[in-house]
């Protein structure tokens, strides 16, 4: 894998946030009251998706399925000028991300022939999921990572690590994936990246509001 580790160490000084996106696991906005789904909706738009969708465009830009593969697993953003490890992958180590890549790479005709998020996402697991160290969240946002490269994106969300609360506030316990039109008429405006990232960031609030039930 092309890359200069020096700087990006597992657990290491520029292993933070890489934007205001990844406070991810709890840590909701209190701007103001979140009094429905569709506020939550709302408040996920204003303040994440535009940086989402900055990240996206990284991993999108390789020319070749081998540089996306080996960007894919590096987990790492550009930012003023240098390049910061994603917090999602800051405790695997440099090793594990270079097999990862390795074993992709290896597949790399089947990487590019994928028809469709689900396939790729599949290939993904199959490919990377023994390896020690790999978990469920690392295979979807490498699996998300090429698919922007490719054009595929997920059009149901994929519960792993991040999104298993969220999903369980909203009554999805036990599932893998859960269908958009399953989820709250305020999800309908969102994708299926972004509903993932909205059962990620704001579990708490969602398992507060369906509580209540306002969601």
């Amino acid at each position: 894998m092309r890359s200069d580790r020096s700087s990006v160490r597992p657990g290491g000084r520029n292993c933070g946030p890489v934007r205001r996106r990844w406070k991810c696991a709890g840590a909701e906005d209190s701007e103001r009251p979140l009094r429905s789904c569709k506020d939550v909706v709302a408040q996920y738009l204003a303040n994440y998706a535009a940086n989402a969708k900055d990240e996206m465009r990284w991993f999108r830009e390789p020319e070749s399925i081998v540089r996306a593969i080996e960007r894919a697993c590096e987990g790492r953003i550009e930012r003023n000028g240098r390049l910061v490890r994603h917090n999602h992958q800051c405790r695997i180590s440099a090793s594990v991300l270079d097999e990862a890549a390795a074993r992709l790479t290896a597949q790399r005709s089947a990487v590019a022939a994928a028809p469709d998020f689900r396939g790729l996402h599949d290939l993904v697991e199959t490919t990377i999921g023994p390896i020690a160290g790999i978990g469920e969240l690392a295979i979807y946002d490498i699996a998300h990572r090429i698919g922007a490269h490719r054009g595929l994106a997920p059009d149901e969300v994929y519960v792993h690590r991040g999104t298993r609360k969220g999903a369980i506030a909203l009554g999805f316990r036990g599932r893998k994936t859960i269908a958009m039109r399953e989820l709250p008429a305020a999800f309908q405006r969102l994708t299926a990246a972004q509903a993932e990232d909205v059962l990620c960031i704001y579990h708490r609030d969602l398992a507060r509001l369906r509580r209540l039930g306002k969601c």
